[in-house]
């Protein structure tokens, strides 16, 4: 195969053309590495190499981008990939190798991930589920949500005093308030210890 044309594209490439009336689109590195050129000759089995350089190199460049505008899972990184149109192959290789890098930890992700969500007062049954969207193992997720603090009850109240607090006016809002909690993924039991403590004190305001 001969090489007829070499312009270069948009995304660091060079678009070759070739006297099969084929062409490719080549990484600016690869090609110029591999000294290519107009009138250059090469075999189908260099230039399919040379394909896979490319598309490894411009996929981990990809996933570099993404990496410095917020941290990802391995599993949701490589589907950015994938949708990005890099190849499995490439993809995977990339995955790999920022795991060796230490640029991509599914330990080190869930564990910040679930504390920032603890913080907001998410559940642990529903931080378990987020941490599972995100493309984290459901026993990695299972692990990190074991690890966290047992203080439920505490994030029931700062939940209530946070969006709760004006509705609970009556009994009626109380169970209300107390269904939106459990669907939250809060337990019954640790919601009804805490809606006690306000319908006690709605109790006595009545009274008086």
């Amino acid at each position: 195969m001969i090489i007829t044309d070499k312009k270069r594209e948009k995304g660091h490439l060079y678009r070759l053309s070739f006297d099969t009336a084929d062409d490719c689109l080549l990484d600016l590195t690869v090609c110029d590495g591999a000294f290519l050129k107009k009138g250059s000759e090469i075999t189908p089995e260099r230039l399919s190499e040379l394909a896979e350089i490319s598309d490894y190199e411009r996929a981990k460049s990809r996933a570099l981008w993404y990496l410095d505008r917020g941290a990802h899972t391995e599993k949701g990184l490589y589907e950015k990939l994938i949708k990005a149109k890099f190849k499995k192959t490439s993809s995977a290789k990339v995955i790999s190798r920022l795991k060796e890098l230490g640029l991509l930890d599914d330990n080190r992700y869930a564990e910040i991930y679930a504390e920032r969500l603890f913080e907001s007062n998410i559940s642990k049954r529903q931080i378990y589920y987020k941490l599972t969207e995100k493309g984290i193992s459901r026993d990695l997720a299972k692990q990190t949500v074991e690890g966290l603090p047992e203080n439920e009850e505490a994030q029931i109240k700062n939940l209530i005093e946070k969006k709760y607090k004006n509705k609970i006016g009556d009994k009626e809002n109380i169970k209300k308030v107390y269904a939106a909690l459990v669907r939250k993924g809060f337990s019954f039991g640790g919601v009804k210890n805490v809606l006690k403590e306000y319908e006690e004190e709605l109790n006595y305001y009545c009274e008086d």
